[in-house]
């Protein structure tokens, strides 16, 4: 898309070509979502709408509204026309409005997509084929005489996902996380047991914890973990990773808030520095011994002490 053009009073362009991506918010100051286009208005499943926006290449926001003005003034994109041919949709109207194209596409699109599902559900309920086959024996899957080519795509999806569930539960125990050493497989893949873990928490907290061991954290579990219990511990991991990586950001883009002030960071940043001041927030959030409007600049100037804070003064 061409950078956004010149913009008059009550002359608003019909040409979506004529505008560059978008930038929203929900509050003020608050933080920014973006870039964005035209089409995530339509798209998107806001609960509520932003209260403002601006153009990636302007720093000025405008409310909401104006953005909306905008959207129901747009005629039909190039690219969507372009669209719309591969898709088979001829012929197509070049009169027709960037809203109605969104709707005609989406519309084929959804279309598409359940006209393969009726071929696959077609497929699968056909003999398995003799590749398939093989891939049963390979894996050692006892199997029906007629089976179909669903019921073997099945069994194999389940088969890996055993295969991997059983590494992640020897990973765990490899690094003395014995918890799950009871856990039974085939009980958490099958779900025999509700109250267990599901495979999917399983793949979450493993790909976490593998990600905050190999930055030297700390991990302590707690003394059980059923299925609700692991959302909570998931979340908590998730949410010291983001807190952490939100201040990294912040001290990359130069500009952090310490208290209820913003302050321009100067001075050199090592990775080596930013990743102890990221294991020390982690191991301090995960250890509930994170008071970040006390102890982050502390935290900072422990591992960066020659950086120094300028106060932004709007």
């Amino acid at each position: 898309m061409s950078l956004f053009k010149s913009l008059f009073q009550n002359n608003i362009s019909e040409n979506y070509e004529d505008y560059s991506k978008l930038y929203f918010r929900w509050e003020r100051e608050g933080k920014e979502y973006g870039p964005l286009d035209f089409e995530d208005m339509l798209t998107r499943n806001w609960s509520n709408p932003p209260i403002e926006g601006r153009f990636e290449n302007e720093q000025k926001w405008k409310d909401y509204t104006f953005f909306e003005k905008i959207l129901n003034c747009l005629k039909i994109s190039r690219e969507q026309i372009s669209e719309m041919e591969k898709l088979g949709i001829e012929p197509v109207d070049p009169n027709i409005s960037f809203k109605e194209a969104v709707s005609i596409i989406n519309s084929k699109r959804e279309e598409i997509r359940k006209q393969r599902k009726k071929d696959r559900d077609k497929k699968d309920k056909l003999p398995a084929t003799k590749q398939t086959i093989k891939k049963l024996k390979d894996f050692g899957i006892v199997h029906s005489e007629n089976i179909t080519q669903g019921e073997a795509k099945r069994l194999i999806a389940n088969f890996k996902d055993q295969e991997q569930l059983k590494d992640i539960l020897k990973y765990f125990n490899d690094n003395n996380f014995s918890i799950f050493n009871h856990l039974s497989v085939e009980n958490i893949i099958n779900e025999d047991d509700k109250t267990l873990p599901t495979f999917d928490q399983f793949e979450e907290l493993y790909t976490i914890i593998k990600t905050l061991m190999e930055s030297q954290i700390k991990i302590n579990f707690p003394e059980s973990l059923n299925r609700d219990e692991m959302d909570k511990f998931i979340t908590k991991l998730s949410d010291a990773e983001f807190e952490a990586e939100d201040i990294e950001e912040q001290l990359k883009d130069r500009e952090i808030i310490l208290g209820n002030d913003e302050f321009k960071v100067v001075g050199k940043l090592p990775k080596s520095q930013l990743l102890k001041i990221r294991t020390e927030i982690i191991n301090r959030y995960l250890t509930g011994d994170w008071n970040p409007d006390k102890e982050l600049k502390e935290i900072i100037l422990k591992h960066l002490p020659d950086l120094t804070f300028k106060e932004i003064d709007y």
